[in-house]
Order: structure tokens, then sequence, then C-alpha cells
């Protein structure tokens, strides 16, 4: 069922990523057909939105986080939500967006912005990027 829902992506040029059609068109819906789809994990248990901030397109990004905000704090296998992936990869605009589109959600506090900026082993976007020489002396 995975690789039904997510397909075969391909990249021609680095702004155009190409989407499965169902992916694409179920975006555009509502319901339950929608839920599910946007809930899908592959082996690695990454959401169709860990894919998109992944492949740095913000408008997937924006159509999956707005039509599901839950997705939004997804863990993949490594502890990571799509946030913290934004955040991790210096996605600024991916990550501002989906900020926004969570604390725009119902019952959302800033505790649970926070908890989405760690992995399951409590290491923060600061805690990586230091580990990976990304601060500079």
């Amino acid at each position: 069922m995975v690789d039904f829902v997510f397909g075969e992506r391909t990249n021609n040029n680095e702004h155009d990523k190409k989407w499965p059609p169902l992916l694409q068109s179920v975006v555009e819906e509502n319901g339950d057909e929608l839920k599910f789809t946007l809930e899908a994990e592959d082996d690695m248990k990454n959401t169709p939105l860990h894919l998109a901030v992944s492949e740095e397109n913000i408008k997937m990004c924006k159509k999956i986080g707005g039509a599901h905000p839950s997705t939004i704090t997804k863990r993949n296998n490594a502890g990571e939500t799509p946030l913290f992936i934004a955040a991790l990869r210096g996605e600024r605009k991916i990550f501002l967006w989906l900020h926004y589109l969570y604390m725009a959600s119902p019952g959302v506090s800033s505790t649970d912005f926070a908890h989405c900026l760690r992995r399951d082993n409590d290491d923060t976007v600061l805690h990586c990027a230091i580990a990976h020489g990304h601060l500079g002396k």
C-alpha cells in the first residue's frame, strides 16, 4: 500500500518535483481518504510530509500541513518530525510555514511545539547542528 501512496518520485529539475498522481490529487480533497493517505508511512515511518520537507518542496509542505496539521508532529524511525527535519536542514521557509500551520491548530501550546524539535533520544536541533559542525567559531 505504501508504494501505491508514495509511488516513484522523479527529479528532472531541482525545482520540479514529481509526485504520484494519487498523492497530488488527494491533497486537494477532504475526508477519510485524505487522512489515510497523508498518514501513510514508508518503511522508515516517513509520512508524505517528511518526504516533502526532505525534497524541499514548500508547495507540497503547505498543502499537506494545511490539510492535515497533525502530520507536522508525526515522528519517523529516527524520532524526527517534519518540523525537526526542516530546522535541521536549514529550510527556513518550510520551517516557518509548518510552525505557522501547527501553532494555528486548536489546542496547541508552545510546550507542544518545543517537543517537535527534539528527537526521541532528547537531542535538539541545536545538538545536531553542533554534532555536524554547522556552527562556526
